[in-house]
């Protein structure tokens, strides 16, 4: 006979504890991203206007401040589509978190750039950024934290595949005609782009 539960526990595991096997890729993956999202939004609480997603586009510019940017780079970078883009940097711009120059070579797009702004929430968020990723890996070995990577980028390929064949074949069955919604784009933070539109 097996053992009997100890009195007064419910068998039930924690959910930290499930089986991995156990365990949607999407469903945990979709967890971490908002967790990794209300992070961002205990940061720089002092400004409401300044919402997770522009925090993610302000970090990404610090980065290349030796490179010119443009939003097909943010399209990219942040697997969204022109049309979240071009909403997302227009609302930034107004909240005067950037500007958009043009540049001489070519007169059809526009560099972007950090305002003063700007430039004073990318200072405060490096710190809180090595936070984050040293939070995110503590307990990792070098190894696994290339393989983690490793299968992400998997995963991102797969949905690019996916992504191309839907376009060339159409939707299978009938999933209708969703394939260039904006909501299809899982990295870009949804949640937030709405948000962004109705501030």
């Amino acid at each position: 006979m097996g053992s009997e539960p100890a009195q007064g526990s419910s068998g039930a595991r924690p959910a930290s504890s499930a089986d991995p096997g156990e365990l949607k890729p999407s469903i945990m993956i979709r967890v971490l991203h908002n967790m990794i999202g209300r992070f961002w939004n205990l940061t720089l609480q002092g400004d409401p206007n300044v919402s997770s997603q522009n925090k993610s586009i302000i970090a990404y510019l610090d980065t290349q401040r030796d490179h010119d940017v443009f939003q097909y780079d943010i399209e990219r970078k942040f697997s969204i589509t022109r049309s979240t883009a071009s909403r997302v940097l227009s609302l930034m711009e107004k909240k005067g978190l950037i500007t958009r120059e043009s540049v001489e070579r070519d007169a059809r797009v526009r560099k972007i750039m950090l305002t003063a702004q700007g430039e004073q929430i990318a200072h405060d968020l490096r710190s809180d950024a090595a936070l984050l990723e040293s939070t995110l890996m503590q307990g990792f070995s070098e190894r696994e934290r290339l393989e983690l990577m490793r299968n992400l980028e998997r995963m991102k390929l797969n949905l690019l595949r996916f992504k191309d064949d839907i376009a060339c074949e159409g939707p299978p069955g009938a999933r209708g005609s969703r394939t260039q919604d904006d909501a299809g784009n899982v990295n870009e933070t949804p949640e937030d782009v709405k948000g962004d539109a109705t501030t």
